[in-house]
């Protein structure tokens, strides 16, 4: 599942399996080795022109990496590759005759690569594995205390750092050369940026509808081209019903996945849409251990970069997989790129009643946001003076990178949302890609073109992409929202009255669902989340995680010396009960992290 690199003097090592059919790795007659993770597809805007100097031989299991590293070879300069490439993917290129490697990485580094100088200095090393990294370049011991209070108070660490001093997480959309014939020296090129300057911006909702429904369009052409069986994850929401639609426009036969804790008004409404788009449905249900059962496995996919909550299907990962799908459909990332998911927005107030899922632009300074030097000093009660000033510091670097790039106003958004491994979705999309031949249609290179110059003004609420993918979503229009409970109206005008008009009722009285519904499981919920608070309670495994906790040396490092338990609510007043079940969950994690990577070193010594 991971991949690693090693490049020292006069030596380069590379492992890697691409799960992707017709993937495999390409040989050339100038004895190049060209290994490829993920499915990347050529970029249809960028053309490639003139004659490749080197050819490729066509083997048994290269059937389509072949061609398209034939082509790339008419571009000399493999810094550019990346130019012509689309989807998720990273691209190994091991050149032994002239004593280089490169590696180019992806618009948002999808499979989160990660560097780190071996800790002597004789050389450099790669991997999606960041524990492994750690302990192959000697830096197991090197915990980076500030990342992992930063994800506490942020719920995301700084791009980019990682868990470890002195491993950073690969550049975005670039390519690095290392040259490894006396001493091992690293250059990188960045070939793409997610800048948008004030002459860039549009809020051309027609123009851009357009754009982006052709972009999808072909992307979902060249991605079902030939599939015959074909899984989607499927919610009640509206990005997998978009996917569910376009798979019927391509009359393509698959299955609808949907994964809750309780059939459940999600669930209902999933196997509707299915239906509707003549697919088949499969209901997967958690159960209360289900989380902390997947802690060990999730750890091994993520690491400590995101905890084990977010792992809402990994536990199905054997009965996914025995469907025999030879491509799946996730419906990840367009929250984020194309509804303002990270961005600073609230909730709509009117008449005094909260209008659900209707948003407005939050006028909060953003100093008092999330990140901000003022929202961070209110967790001055439980971490360190030197570990907040860190943070403070991290961030306020990174806004000025983004400020710098984004100068549309978007640059608070783009810092929570770039690379995809800063992301509250990016565990859906890691899980997806790293063990299913996976296409994540709305991470395309044309959808994030897109995304980086549409205004925000055009996004809040779903009007972009509502209105670019109408046509797949007219059949199961009728078909009620999970999250609205309402059809889905062409016009985003009436669509937002609709909304508004159901909100106005006292207490929703007339659109309340029955409470029965979640009694058979005590943490299930109406939608596809489970309810974090009573899973903390209702399951047992937790209780025993809890009981065996040991991470005491890490609470010392970033943490006031304190007679309370981390898991005992009385230590947080001030704190939203949320982000103090944040910090409990994040904790039980770290401790279970922690606990793999001693072990890890153990193992790695015994073999030595």
């Amino acid at each position: 599942m991971h991949s690693f690199v090693a490049v020292k003097n006069q030596y380069c090592a590379v492992e890697l399996e691409n799960h992707y059919s017709g993937y495999g790795n390409v040989r050339t007659k100038a004895d190049k080795v060209i290994y490829i993770k993920g499915a990347p597809r050529l970029y249809q805007r960028n053309s490639i022109s003139g004659i490749a100097q080197d050819e490729v031989f066509k083997e048994e299991g290269n059937e389509k990496s072949a061609p398209l590293v034939q082509e790339l070879l008419k571009e000399r300069d493999s810094n550019k590759w990346g130019n012509y490439l689309a989807g998720n993917f990273f691209i190994i290129v091991k050149d032994d005759a002239n004593s280089q490697c490169h590696i180019i990485t992806d618009l948002g580094n999808s499979f989160h690569l990660y560097q780190s100088r071996f800790i002597d200095g004789s050389g450099i090393a790669f991997s999606t594995d960041v524990d492994r990294l750690a302990l192959i370049t000697g830096r197991n011991d090197d915990v980076d205390y500030t990342s992992i209070a930063e994800y506490m108070i942020n719920v995301s660490m700084t791009y980019p750092y990682t868990a470890y001093l002195g491993i950073k997480e690969v550049s975005y959309a670039s390519c690095i050369r290392i040259t490894h014939d006396r001493e091992v020296f690293a250059s990188e090129f960045q070939y793409w940026q997610p800048s948008c300057r004030n002459n860039e911006g549009s809020s051309d909702i027609q123009g851009l509808s357009q754009e982006l429904r052709k972009g999808i369009l072909n992307a979902s052409e060249g991605i079902l081209d030939g599939k015959k069986n074909v899984g989607l994850f499927l919610s009640g929401g509206i990005d997998s019903r978009a996917l569910a639609g376009l798979m019927a426009h391509f009359e393509i036969k698959g299955k609808g996945i949907t994964v809750t804790d309780v059939e459940n008004t999600e669930s209902g409404i999933a196997r509707e849409v299915a239906k509707v788009n003549g697919l088949e449905h499969e209901l997967f249900l958690r159960d209360p251990e289900y989380y902390p059962h997947v802690v060990g496995s999730y750890i091994g996919l993520e690491g400590p970069h995101s905890t084990f909550t977010r792992a809402v299907h990994l536990g199905f990962l054997d009965s996914i997989k025995s469907y025999g799908f030879d491509a799946v459909l996730g419906g990840y990332m367009s929250d984020t790129l194309l509804k303002l998911h990270e961005a600073n927005v609230t909730g709509k107030i009117f008449l005094g009643r909260h209008l659900g899922p209707l948003e407005k632009f939050d006028p909060t300074d953003s100093t008092y946001l999330r990140g901000g030097k003022e929202y961070i000093k209110r967790f001055s009660f439980l971490f360190k003076p030197d570990i907040l000033d860190e943070v403070i510091k991290r961030r306020k670097e990174t806004m000025e990178y983004w400020n710098n790039l984004r100068e549309d106003g978007s640059a608070w958004e783009w810092s929570w949302m770039w690379p995809f491994s800063r992301n509250q979705h990016n565990a859906n999309l890691t899980t997806n890609i790293f063990n299913y031949s996976s296409f994540e249609v709305f991470t395309d290179r044309s959808v994030i073109e897109i995304a980086r110059v549409a205004s925000q003004k055009i996004k809040i609420n779903g009007k972009l992409f509502n209105k670019a993918m109408w046509p797949f979503l007219r059949k199961t229009a009728h078909i009620p929202n999970a999250v609205t409970q309402l059809p889905l109206f062409r016009s985003s005008w009436l669509n937002e009255i609709i909304i508004t008009a159901k909100h106005l009722p006292p207490r929703r009285w007339m659109f309340k669902a029955p409470l029965e519904m979640c009694a058979s499981n005590p943490i299930a919920t109406y939608g596809s989340w489970p309810d974090l608070a009573r899973l903390w309670g209702a399951s047992g495994v937790l209780k025993e995680l809890r009981s065996e906790y040991d991470a005491f040396d890490l609470e010392k490092e970033i943490m006031f010396p304190h007679i309370k338990s981390v898991f005992d609510f009385d230590l947080y007043s001030g704190l939203s009960k949320r982000h103090v079940q944040h910090i409990m969950y994040t904790m039980l994690h770290f401790d279970q992290w922690n606990k793999r990577r001693i072990s890890l070193c153990h193992d790695y010594a015994a073999k030595r």
